[in-house]
């Protein structure tokens, strides 16, 4: 049970109503933690509009995003997070067998993989465990594949990945009906 319950649609300040109905629309899944942010009104706002927006103008494929964060996310035992983004993994081409594969970790010749998709996965790994030992190969092995701008984007949705694992599981939020619970 939830530590802090989601405000109602209803009820949350004015000035996020907008922003609200923007995240039923476009993050169904997810009301909860919507909701649950709306009681501090400025940070529920900067977080979903962040959010929103790596949905309209992200440079990073969307199946590496979601390599990244069922990494972090496995790593961590999120079980919000792992049953959100494992059906958005399947939509993004995440085959069953590379979906399972993460939650124990892949195997470095993992033929689910693709060279690119293990650098993500061991970058998700190290950033999550340690990210001050990020191997310097490791990071000119990423330069290599990724501009810096999309670098940039891969570190924060990592970073945020470990920031939302942390808020899901500190709150104790609640699955939303209908979210099958994944661990």
């Amino acid at each position: 049970m939830a530590r802090i319950p989601p405000l109602y649609p209803a009820s949350v300040e004015p000035s996020l109503a907008s922003l609200v109905a923007q995240a039923e629309e476009r993050l169904p899944a997810f009301l909860n933690q919507v909701l649950t942010l709306a009681h501090h009104p400025q940070i529920c706002h900067d977080l979903i509009t962040l959010y929103l927006g790596f949905q309209t103008t992200s440079l990073v494929d969307r199946r590496l995003i979601e390599l990244a964060v069922l990494t972090v996310s496995h790593l961590n035992r999120c079980v919000y997070c792992v049953s959100h983004h494992t059906p958005l993994g399947q939509t993004a081409g995440l085959s069953d067998a590379a979906l399972a594969e993460l939650e124990n970790g892949p195997a470095p010749d993992s033929p689910h993989f693709s060279s690119v998709e293990r650098l993500v996965i061991a970058y998700a790994r190290q950033m999550t465990l340690d990210a001050r030992r990020v191997p310097d190969a490791l990071f000119e092995e990423l330069r290599a594949r990724f501009s810096t701008a999309q670098l940039v984007e891969l570190t924060v949705r990592i970073g945020l990945a470990n920031f939302f694992n942390r808020l899901n599981d500190a709150l104790q939020i609640d699955l939303e009906p209908g979210v099958d619970r994944l661990l």
